[in-house]
């Protein structure tokens, strides 16, 4: 079977994030938003769906040391923005899109003398 996977998840510029990065990787793509949507009296919803959708990107990485946090982070330097190529599983095929990052939480596992071992970190993208 012919698909249009290209063998990444998710590219940052032209840096193709590494699958090393990833112990867990969810999606949800094309995310609808509604202006203004109301209940009439007889309990039935009326919505008005805006035509742009947003998608959300959620990964895990394994546990870290030090050397390869700081080659991930150097590809997310503004947080609050991030233009990124991803696969959108809803379509079957990559879409690019304009995330921020809120806020990452780090926890050390291990610390040593040269380097920082650090828990599996959650990165959450949400696309504007």
């Amino acid at each position: 079977m012919d698909t249009n996977y290209r063998g990444y998840l998710m590219k940052v510029s032209d840096y193709v994030v590494s699958g090393k990065f990833f112990q867990e990787y969810k999606s949800t793509p094309n995310r609808q938003s509604d202006l203004n949507p109301w209940t009439d009296s007889t309990g039935l919803t009326h919505r008005n769906v805006l035509p742009h959708t947003r998608s959300t990107i959620t990964f895990t990485t394994p546990p870290l040391y030090l050397e390869d946090k700081i080659e991930l982070q150097r590809h997310f330097p503004k947080r609050t923005l991030v233009v990124i190529e991803y696969w959108n599983d809803e379509t079957n095929d990559y879409a690019s899109g304009n995330f921020y990052i809120p806020d990452v939480e780090f926890s050390v596992l291990m610390s040593y003398e040269n380097t920082v071992l650090y828990r599996p970190i959650t990165f959450e993208l949400i696309e504007y």
